[in-house]
């Protein structure tokens, strides 16, 4: 009777293990800092967020700065306008940069990438959607250009 119960609780013990299995991870990734600047200072980075840009720059750069990222991972950064008087977003084009052990400093990994090539920059609201391999949740990071 006692080695039935051990059973019973042996067996509906298991999908409980495999359920908390499947939810945790072996590295936690995250990302720590997303920056903006137009002028690439250190190495990969953006040296501080500045989101605000003047419509004379000639580079918009968008820097993540991320812990436990895998290096070969691909980050795709997509670039909208956004209207003032419209209600839905423009699409400006789509940038792919793949992390690289090359840019780890203590730890973390620095991926720059830039605004689409051959696009005019106009006055007004702008966003950046941000997906990883690793995290599948996008990330938003707004910016504006100003007249």
């Amino acid at each position: 009777m006692k080695k039935s119960y051990l059973n019973i609780f042996g067996i509906g013990l298991m999908p409980l293990l495999f359920v908390a299995l499947s939810f945790s991870s072996n590295s936690t990734y995250s990302i720590d800092e997303i920056r903006m600047c137009s002028a690439e200072v250190e190495k990969n980075s953006c040296p501080i967020d500045n989101p605000i840009f003047q419509k004379t720059s000639k580079d918009i750069y968008i820097s993540v700065v991320s812990k436990n990222v895998t290096p070969g991972t691909q980050m795709r950064f997509t670039w909208y306008y956004l209207p003032t008087n419209d209600y839905f977003s423009t699409f400006l084009g789509t940038v792919y940069e793949t992390t690289s052990s090359d840019n780890i400093v203590e730890g973390k990994s620095y991926t720059l990438s830039h605004f689409p090539k051959d696009v005019e920059v106009l006055p007004g609201n702008y966003e950046v959607v941000i997906h990883t391999g690793e995290n599948e949740k996008p990330i938003l990071k707004t910016f504006k250009v100003l007249d």
